[in-house]
């Protein structure tokens, strides 16, 4: 049983701020059917050994930084927003969709620390991620559904 005093770090999985009215807000239950272990799998594909692994991602950008490649850089933004936003990570996801903005504007006073940014963000869902893998599957569920009625809340109160 999931104490209410039991702290989640999932930080990593900052709600958006702000949307659109038109848009639906995507939450992680949505987007795995309340399968929180498939979820849990992706998270660990795009951390570890994915299509799109992060860390790997973030060095691309940084080695597209050191060359000053404005295109390298915003496809590798692009391809992490992707995989990103389809998890529901928004904190890496707005910062790859500010780098893609800032690459394609040729905004390179703001490359490397939104490169920084990124790799902070993707320590802390690499926290994070250890941290719900270590729950047992009751807790999980129950931090899941806890994070994904805070997301719904949040939803339901920017289209509004």
């Amino acid at each position: 049983m999931l104490s209410a005093t039991v702290s989640v770090p999932l930080g990593a999985m900052a709600a958006p701020e702000a949307l659109p009215a038109s848009r639906p807000v995507l939450t992680p239950r949505a987007q795995c059917e309340g399968d929180w272990d498939f979820w849990l799998e992706l998270m660990g594909a795009m951390l570890n050994a994915g299509r799109v692994p992060a860390r790997a991602k973030i060095a691309a950008c940084r080695a597209a930084l050191s060359a000053g490649d404005a295109t390298a850089l915003r496809l590798e933004a692009h391809a992490l927003k992707s995989s990103s936003a389809a998890l529901c990570v928004t904190e890496l996801c707005r910062l790859c969709v500010a780098l893609e903005r800032a690459a394609a504007e040729g905004d390179v006073s703001s490359w490397a620390r939104l490169v920084d940014a990124m790799d902070t963000a993707v320590a802390k869902l690499e926290v994070s991620y250890k941290f719900v893998r270590s729950l047992g599957t009751a807790e999980r569920n129950a931090a899941f559904e806890a994070v994904n009625g805070w997301w719904e809340a949040l939803g339901e109160r920017q289209t509004q």
